[in-house]
Parts: structure tokens; C-alpha cells; sequence
């Protein structure tokens, strides 16, 4: 039976959350590759320093209501505020539910950075990357 990955989830943390949302988020599905990493650097200006770090993967439905448990009982997962989220539906790519903004309507991840008010810091170019 093949995998049927409905959600496309977007999710925003404080960096001081980072390797909490990464446990969590191993714990809820280990592939390592399906975790979004948390590892795009975040900041308002898009320059050090960091201030939140962005995952993003597709979910399954079993996956989904694992992370919503996440979401109702943040406290509870060690983690310092509700991580800002953002589910759309996979196919169509539309915002199903948030909460930060209103369902409905095409939706990506510039989407989501756009209402965190966030930016990506991107790596020196000419630093040892």
C-alpha cells in the first residue's frame, strides 16, 4: 500500500526551541528526511542573528494528528511558545488550517515566511561554506 502524503506543513520556532522541535519532531516520524530539518535560519532583518529556524515536510494523516498533539499541548513538549504553523492540502497546495493566518488560498513557504515576518539568512558566500 503506497504512502499517502495528504499535508504539506509548514512550522516556525524560536532557536532557542530548535532541538526540541527536532526531537519532537524524530520522535513523531524518525525518517530523517522527512523532518524538514529545522535547520533554515531565520531571522526579521535576514541577517545574523538567528532568531527562529523553519521546518517544512509532508505528513500523512497518522503523522498530522501527532503534530496537532504537539501543537495543543506545546507546554507540556518542553517547548517556550506554540510553534506557528501553517497545513495546506498537498495536491492542491491551498492553506487548510493555521495558527497564524486565515485557511484558504494558495499557499507556500515565502507565504509563511511573509506572515511571521520573517527572512532567510543566507549563508556568506564567501565565508568557508
Amino acid at each position: 500500500m503506497a504512502t499517502k502524503w495528504i499535508w504539506k506543513t509548514h512550522v516556525i520556532v524560536p532557536i532557542a526551541d530548535a532541538e526540541t522541535i527536532r526531537s519532537i519532531a524524530a520522535g513523531i516520524d524518525p525518517d530523517p528526511n522527512s523532518t524538514g530539518g529545522f535547520t533554515v535560519r531565520l531571522s526579521a532583518s535576514g541577517e545574523e542573528p538567528v532568531t527562529h529556524v523553519y521546518g517544512g515536510w509532508p505528513m500523512t494523516e497518522a503523522v498530522r494528528q501527532q503534530a496537532d498533539a504537539v501543537m495543543v499541548d506545546w507546554q507540556g513538549s518542553g517547548l517556550s511558545e506554540c510553534p506557528r504553523f501553517w497545513r495546506c492540502d498537498a495536491l492542491a497546495g491551498v492553506l487548510v488550517s493555521s495558527n497564524v493566518s486565515e485557511a484558504g488560498g494558495a499557499w507556500s513557504f515565502d507565504d509563511s515566511l511573509t506572515a511571521a515576518g520573517l527572512q532567510v539568512i543566507r549563508p556568506d558566500t564567501e565565508g568557508p561554506y
